[in-house]
This record gives structure tokens, C-alpha cells and sequence, in this order.
């Protein structure tokens, strides 16, 4: 009989929950594509393109600069707080962004 052992010394995750988290979906409806910063995630989103999201109640997207390698909340701009009322709702960049 074989058994596997592991080192109580190593790091997981934390696993949130997915009802814990708000579902909705962010199109872009801009003329152009766009850079969105999410906690230690980029993600790009081309023109038309919609993309759907599950983040925590209160975190923050930003629209990030494409030239700056380096990201931090004072080289982009807060576009949107997630909160609980926009579970399911489709939600158009042209509306949270000012251009």
C-alpha cells in the first residue's frame, strides 16, 4: 500500500466560494480596444468584444494604461467597484468610461 504524504509547510490558495462571488459580463463598446486591471489579472478587451467576470463583492477594476509596464491604482483609472447589484447585468464600457 503506497501512501502520499505532504509538507505541512506549503502554501494553497485560498478557494472562495463561487455564490460568494458576482457574476456579470463588461462589453466593449468603445472604438477601440481596452487594457482592464483586476486585482493581479490584465485582460484585454478588443473592440465589440464581451467578457464575462466572477470577482469578490468590493474589489475594483481599473483601466489600465498599455505603456506602462508597471501597474499600481495611481496610473490607472477606478472604471468600476463590484457590487452585489450588478449580478447577471451586461455592463458597457462607454458607460463607465470617461474618453
Amino acid at each position: 500500500m503506497m501512501c502520499l504524504l505532504s509538507s505541512l509547510t506549503q502554501a494553497y490558495a485560498a478557494v472562495v466560494p463561487q455564490e460568494d462571488k458576482v457574476t456579470f459580463y463588461i462589453k466593449n463598446d468603445l472604438d477601440h480596444a481596452v487594457l482592464l486591471k483586476l486585482g493581479t489579472s490584465t485582460v484585454t478587451l478588443d473592440i465589440g468584444t464581451t467578457k464575462k467576470f466572477h470577482r469578490l463583492p468590493n474589489s475594483v477594476i481599473y483601466l489600465a494604461q498599455p505603456h506602462i509596464m508597471a501597474f499600481s491604482p495611481e496610473k490607472g483609472k477606478e472604471i468600476l467597484k463590484v457590487e452585489r447589484s450588478i449580478q447577471g447585468k451586461k455592463i458597457l464600457l462607454s458607460k463607465i468610461v470617461d474618453e
